[in-house]
Formats: structure tokens, sequence, C-alpha cells
């Protein structure tokens, strides 16, 4: 159908014009441009037709697009595959643009036609996480043509080989996964190079951009935030259901399947743990496949898979550690601090390993604890488990935290103001 709509026709249509060239040019030629037709993808397509129309209308050259609009307008065209990236790095800066009176909207980009067509209007052009490719060709050229200011939006280190590589929770996956992922890295370094200035989400991707792109790149870090759309969610959740005071839960949450490995590095704490401590349960959510040495206490480990958002926030209130082990290498020092924003917002204390951003964050021994080795686990839950006043007076310090600087509507991040200028 995809075929057909782009070239303007209906099943119809195109019974009429197989008929008009069998008539016009004989079976042969006709044949010869159906196949030539058949062969050409989507990107061809879109991108020819555009250029045609260029050509048309003597538009391959435009005045600047700032100099052409009293008002700014931002696009964002990327990868829109992955909900919890599309959340963080794009709807949340819809509503960062939506709430400065700064039209922002967004578009697959494999969606030429759409993104064509939204840039046209445009001052600034946002591209998250766009690989190498023919589209990639086309839009940044379209860009040039219209004289937009163009950023490049990154929140993981795949554009680096030795960090990307170097994470272990890549054996978790089938190796034509893996391997596909690790071949991506030179596209995005390639992109990221032609494109003026970067945007990113942790000073730990800053850092690594930097020492990658080399000395002259211009890194803006754009941190993820609590928006509306989450803060709504919590809010909108029903009452929550009586809970036995007999039991304690500590919660892992894990939004994709990467991080069975980091689960691991804890496993042992856990074990120790619910031998201690008879009321304790454990509720792992998301993509997690249990660790052996936790089997023998399936009966007091509660699994959930994959959830929509406010189930998960849900699960996550009803918890009362949690709990974001994560390893010590380079691909995790780049790590966003979500997780601690998402339990924190819910009143929970986090214990998390001293990595990335929740470095930032955390103020080890009063909004979180920071652990490195495994004594450090077993005593900061211990801690935790052992007094409930604590645990309420951490979890209440994140949560007044969270909302007071990493709220995406009141938190003071001066520095992001400098996209929306640039945007007219």
């Amino acid at each position: 159908m995809r075929f057909l709509e782009q070239r303007g026709l209906t099943w119809s249509g195109l019974v009429t014009l197989l008929i008009n060239n069998f008539r016009e040019s004989g079976m042969r030629v006709t044949l010869k441009k159906a196949v030539a037709q058949l062969g050409r993808s989507d990107v061809n397509f879109d991108i020819d037709r555009y250029q045609a129309w260029f050509g048309r209308y003597d538009t391959d050259h435009c005045r600047p697009a700032a100099s052409l609009f009293k008002s700014a307008s931002v696009v964002i065209v990327g990868a829109l595959d992955i909900p919890q990236c599309k959340k963080y790095r794009v709807m949340q800066k819809v509503e960062f643009f939506s709430r400065r009176n700064i039209s922002c909207t967004h578009s697959e980009y494999r969606d030429l036609t759409r993104a064509f067509s939204l840039m046209q209007l445009a001052t600034v052009v946002i591209f998250y996480r766009l690989p190498a490719g023919l589209q990639a060709d086309a839009l940044i050229g379209e860009a040039k043509r219209l004289g937009l200011k163009m950023y490049y939006d990154i929140d993981d280190p795949i554009f680096d080989h030795d960090a990307y590589s170097e994470n272990r929770n890549l054996k978790s996956l089938a190796a034509s996964e893996r391997n596909y992922l690790l071949a991506q890295i030179p596209s995005y370094k390639v992109l990221m190079g032609q494109i003026d200035q970067l945007i990113v989400s942790t000073v730990g991707m800053r850092d690594l951009a930097e020492s990658t792109i080399g000395p002259g790149a211009d890194v803006l870090v754009w941190p993820n935030l609590i928006d509306g759309a989450t803060r709504s969610a919590f809010e909108q959740l029903p009452p929550a259901a009586g809970r036995d005071p007999a039991t304690l839960t500590l919660g892992y949450f894990s939004g994709s399947r990467a991080h069975d490995h980091d689960l691991e590095a804890i496993a042992s704490v856990l074990s120790n743990l619910l031998q201690l401590y008879p009321q304790l349960q454990l509720c792992f959510g998301g993509y997690t496949a249990l660790p052996n040495c936790l089997a023998d206490f399936s009966n007091r480990i509660r699994v959930i898979g994959f959830m929509s958002y406010p189930a998960y926030l849900d699960n996550l209130r009803n918890t009362d550690i949690n709990l974001v082990p994560l390893l010590m290498d380079k691909f995790n020092q780049c790590k966003s601090g979500i997780r601690y924003l998402e339990a924190s917002l819910c009143g929970v204390p986090t214990v998390a390993s001293r990595v990335g951003q929740f470095t930032e964050m955390i103020t080890s021994g009063e909004t979180g604890y920071l652990c490195t080795t495994t004594e450090q686990w077993q005593q900061s839950l211990v801690a935790l488990i052992d007094d409930a006043a604590l645990r309420k007076k951490m979890g209440s310090s994140a949560q007044y935290l969270v909302n007071e600087r990493y709220d995406l509507l009141s938190a003071d991040f001066a520095h992001l103001a400098e996209v929306a200028s640039n945007a007219g």
C-alpha cells in the first residue's frame, strides 16, 4: 500500500496505468518500467520526488529559515521506535518548547514525507539517534537547503566502540542483535561529526563525546527529567492498596533485556538478605531473568513482565526500597538516573551503584545510597531494612530533591534556553 500511496495511485489507478502503457509501449517496455519501479526503495522514491520538485520551482537554495519566520519552530526527527527513548528524548523536548510558546513537532526519520513537510516551517531541527544512510543524507541536505540550525541528540554511547563493546550486558542479547548494534557504531560517529552542535543526556556522555569527536566538539547536556506526562500518570493513580505491614519489599525494575548482568552483581547480597529477614520480599519488573542463587526463594519473589507506564509507577510506589545495580564500566558511566527520578517521585528511597548520573544526583546517606562493593550494598540495605524512619526520611529527601531540581517545569536549567534562543 505504501508503494501506491507514494506514487499517488489506487489499485484501480495502477491497473489503468498498466493498460495504457501496454497500449502505448507494448508488453516488454511496460514490464521493464514496472521492474525498475519495484526496484526503487521508498527512500529513493521520496528523495527523487523532492529533488524534482525543487528543480521545477527553482528552490534549490533558500533564505535562512530564521529570517523568514517571526516565531521560532522546532522539529525533532529521529528513531522513535524505543518507547522510553521517545518519551525522555523527544516528547520531553516537545513539552519543554511548548511551555515556552515555541512550536515543536516530531517525525520518525524513515517517514521522509512527514519529516520534509514539517521542516519547511521550522527554524531548528534536532536529529535524535539518526543513523547514517540515505534518509540521513536527504534530511541533512534538506536542513542545509532550508538554512535550519541543526542539533544531533544522542543518549547512549553507541558512537564509541570501546565504551559500547565494554557493556557486558550485550552478552545477554542474541548474537545477530549484538552484531547489528556494534556494526552501527561508525555511522553514528560520522553523523555526529557532520552537525555543528551535539545534545547529550549526561555529563559522562558529554565527556565521552568530546573525547571521541575531538576537542572542537560543541556539546550541550540536556538531562532526562520528570515531565508533565510522568507527573500526571503518578497523580492519577488510584489510591494505593493496603499493604501487609509484616512484609518489606525490595524492587528492581528493568527497562530492557540488556540488564541481566547488572542484577547478577548483587544477587548474592539479595540471597543473604532473604535468609536474614523472613519478612523480606522481592519484586522484579520489566525484562528480568531470575538469578540462579535466588531460585530457592521463588515463593517470596514476584516477577512482573513488561507493563504499561502507569502500572510500573503503581508497582514502584508499593515497594519499600528501589534497587539500581549497574556494572562499573564505560557504558554505565554515561547512564542517566531515570530510575532514581521515578522512584524519588514516588517517595521511595534508592540504593544505586556509584556510577553515571547517579553520582551527581545522590548524596549518599541523605538522598539515597551509592555503592561500589557488595559489602556496601549489604550495609546500605540492612540500614534501610532495619529502620523504617530512615526509609521514610530518605524517600522524602529524594522526593524534595527531584521536585526542586529535576522537574521539567520548575527546574532551573538555564543553558537549555540556548536551544530555544537559536530557534528564532
